[in-house]
Order: C-alpha cells, then structure tokens, then sequence
C-alpha cells in the first residue's frame, strides 16, 4: 500500500477502506501532509469515510475519567486564541447540576493532576486539547473531513452526548470563510447523528474580540469579574446562548426556559461560586510592573492583531516556566474612537521586557470608523 495508490484509487472515485485510512492516520501521526493531490484527496473523503477515520481517532484515543454519568455536556472551539466563554458557560452548567467538560487549549481547573476526581466533585471541568494532530503539526495543514473527525473523536472519547461547538472564521481563525465554517459544521453533525451525539454549531465571526485580557492569570480574574457582576458583554451574552441550548437538550426544556435558567444562575451568584470551585481566584496573583501604552494617533479602531498579541504574551511570560502574572489588557476595542496618547492597552511586565512599538504594531487606526458585524452569524443542529 501506498499514498501513490491511494490517490489514485480516489481520484477514480473509489471509497477508501477501513485499512487504507488507517494507512493514512499513521502517516499524518508521524509526518506532514506534503502532497497536494492527498490534501485533496481527504477533503474529498465521503461520509462513510469520515466515520471510518473518526473510528480510528477514537480507538485511540480513549479517555477515562472514571465518570458513571449518563448525560456529559461540552464545548469544542475552534480558534487560535480561546474566549472566556468556556469558563463561564462551565460555571453556569455546574450551578444547573449539568456535567461538562470544555476543550481549551490549557487545563483551567484547580487539580490539573487529577481532572477526574474534580469532574466528579465539581461537575464542570475545561481540559487540554490533546490528539496526535494537535502535537505533531499545525491543524491547518488539514483538510475539513480530517479537522471533523480529530475533534469528534476526541469528543467521543470522553461520552459527552451533547456538545457545542464555536466555529470561528475570519482572518484570525482557524476557518479563514464562513462557507468553510458551515461545511464543518455539517460534517462535525453527521457524525454526531452516527454516534447519538447531539451536536450543536455556532459560526461565529472570529475577528470580533471576546473580552479585553490576554494572559492566564488576567483572563480569569476577567471571568471571575463578569460572573461576580454579571452585564450585557458579548462573553455573557453568547455564554447564555451557548447554555441555553445545551441545557434545553439535556432537560427537555423549551429554550426560552433553559434561557431562564441560565441567566437566574448568573444573577443569584451561584454560578460566579461554581467557578470558585474550578479555579483557585484567590490565589491568582498579577504583576506590579504595569505600563500604560498610549496610541500615537487620533482615531478609529478598525483592526487588532490578537494573534499578535498573544505572540506577544507568550514572549514576556518566558513559557519555560511560565510567568502566570504577566500579560495585555486591552482598553479600547475594535470599532472604538480614540485620541492621541489615550490608552490602548495595559501591559502587565515581570522579568521579560516589551518594546511599546511592538504592542502599537497590534492596533490598526483609521479616519473611518470600519464595518460592524454580528458575533453569531448562525447555529446549526
């Protein structure tokens, strides 16, 4: 067997078998896709052939958290640098005795050594994304069958039977278009259906920024503040969307109840003390060598580099070990009206130092306010 003839067997619009994919997993696990023609190959695959490589990931991919329950709830995102509203949809699904685990890109919880015995006594739990596309090479190296089938099978793992999933596209996103979004979308609940999962998509504009703070202990301490003081923010706002769908599925509820639900749990408290128990906020301290960087022009806010930024945060927090107590806070945001030597952003230094025109580089400033769009664009199931 080889990639020679597996190109050709599906370029003469022959089905690939259970081995050949197989065939082809262990040579994406241990290399790159450098063949163009098997690029379009795999975004050419059929369902069948999605379910067979799904079947695959997730024989090995197995995960035990040592749960019995019968309903697990989750969020898979799909995005460069992960929003707020995992954390905060957790803290709402945990105060509704709801179980869920969120796929981040770094585990949130206060036991990371030990995420199972927290899943039982918390309820809520946001974990590491971990798959052999994940380590070896970057997932937009893939076509869309392959980036569908790696995330269901690493949901699939875990028996979570009711997920959302935050389809971001934009120049910033993984998804470059919303039509690529929407065909994810499709494949991610096709598969779904095969494996009795309900599957709910959110394709959502990934170039509108969630929240103002860049950094980990800075992005909690953000979350907590939301849930403490609960307002109209876009964080909040599509959280209790997100909520409200997964809770109407898992307790039969009309949405506009499960809505409810949701936003009663922000306002009586218990979902801000829900979070207290995933994540230590007490113990989360920040930096006292703080920077005000002030724009060097008068103007709008049409664009900010948030890939860029978190470049940049990951270069001050030295990553080996990591410096929890630095990062960026934005205080303007896209679309915003600022003047000369007004604030644009924070900077929360420690040992590793931050030219200011490398935070400037970030902010694209016009005369002309730029064109506002919606954060959901639609929601599948």
């Amino acid at each position: 067997m080889s990639i020679e003839e597996i190109i050709s067997k599906k370029e003469n619009g022959d089905i690939l078998t259970h081995n050949e994919i197989k065939y082809i997993i262990d040579i994406l696990t241990n290399d790159t896709i450098s063949d163009n023609k098997l690029k379009l190959v795999l975004n050419d695959m059929s369902e069948d052939e999605v379910i067979n490589m799904t079947d695959i990931l997730l024989s090995n991919n197995k995960i035990n958290l040592g749960s019995n329950e019968s309903v697990i709830t989750g969020k898979y995102s799909f995005g460069y640098i992960d929003d707020k509203t995992s954390l905060v949809l957790a803290s709402i699904l945990a105060a509704c005795d709801i179980k869920f685990i969120g796929f981040s890109d770094e585990t949130l919880n206060k036991a990371k050594e030990d995420v199972g015995k927290e899943f039982e006594s918390v309820g809520s739990i946001i974990i590491n994304k971990s798959s052999f596309l994940d380590k070896k090479i970057k997932l937009e190296d893939f076509p869309l069958p392959v980036i569908a089938a790696n995330a269901m099978s690493q949901v699939l793992s875990l028996c979570i039977n009711n997920i959302v999933f935050d389809i971001k596209f934009g120049k910033q996103s993984l998804i470059k278009n919303e039509e690529d979004a929407t065909l994810l979308a499709n494949l991610l609940i096709k598969i779904g259906k095969k494996y009795n999962c309900k599957v709910i998509c959110f394709i959502i504009n990934g170039d509108i920024i969630l929240g103002n703070a860049f950094g980990y202990n800075l992005k909690i301490k953000e979350v907590a503040k939301i849930l403490e003081d609960p307002s109209s923010s876009d964080i909040i706002k599509l959280s209790i969307e997100l909520a409200s769908h997964l809770i109407s599925s898992v307790k039969s509820m009309p949405l506009v109840d499960a809505f409810n639900l949701a936003l009663a749990k922000l306002k009586n408290g218990s979902a801000y003390e829900k979070m207290k128990e995933i994540v230590n906020i007490d113990e989360l301290k920040l930096s006292d060598h703080i920077f005000s960087i002030k724009s060097n022009k008068t103007g709008f806010i049409k664009y900010i580099d948030i890939l860029k930024i978190q470049d940049l945060v990951d270069k001050i927090d030295g990553n080996n070990p990591s410096d929890d107590t630095v990062g960026i806070v934005l205080s303007k945001n896209i679309g915003d009206y600022v003047m000369e030597n007004e604030e644009l952003a924070k900077v929360y230094l420690n040992k590793i130092d931050l030219p200011i025109s490398e935070v400037l580089d970030c902010f694209e400033i016009t005369d002309m306010v730029g064109n506002l769009t919606q954060l959901v664009s639609k929601i599948m199931e």
